[in-house]
């Protein structure tokens, strides 16, 4: 963090100066005035890098984590109805809890699905959760599946 407090913010400072001169020369219309403007206007977002040593100045991880989310997002609006759409966006909910806590997903949905069916009405599922259903799995850590 030390490095950030005395390089970066003395290049931001630069960077703030030059967009504020060219925020008065550019017409606001044109990309690069548009450009300027988003950059202004975010500013304090792009500047908190600096403050925190644990956070990185670009969200690379963030789009990789929500790139499936766009991906799908037209296949989604043919769930057929919206009880489809809800159990969709179960199922995207488990995997993606699956992913970060470093659950196969395949194998909690494949355990999930062959354990449901025999839990009484009233169960208490939460030993289901993948958190838990991993703890009682452990060879449920993430594979390749090339062999499926």
């Amino acid at each position: 963090m030390e490095l950030r407090q005395k390089h970066a913010t003395k290049q931001l400072s630069k960077v703030r100066q030059w967009l504020d001169v060219q925020a008065g020369e550019v017409t606001s219309k044109s990309p690069l005035g548009g450009a300027i403007r988003y950059a202004r206007n975010h500013w304090e977002a792009l500047c908190h890098y600096t403050e925190d040593g644990e956070l990185s100045i670009e969200n690379n991880l963030s789009e990789r984590a929500l790139r499936c989310v766009a991906v799908g997002r037209k296949n989604w609006m043919f769930a057929g109805s919206d009880r489809g759409g809800e159990t969709g966006a179960a199922l995207f909910s488990l995997i993606a809890s699956c992913q970060l806590l470093g659950v196969d997903p395949y194998h909690y949905l494949r355990g999930l699905l062959t354990e449901l069916p025999g839990q009484s009405e009233g169960a208490d599922l939460t030993r289901l959760l993948p958190d838990r259903w991993l703890a009682a799995h452990p060879s449920a850590k993430p594979t390749d599946h090339g062999d499926r």
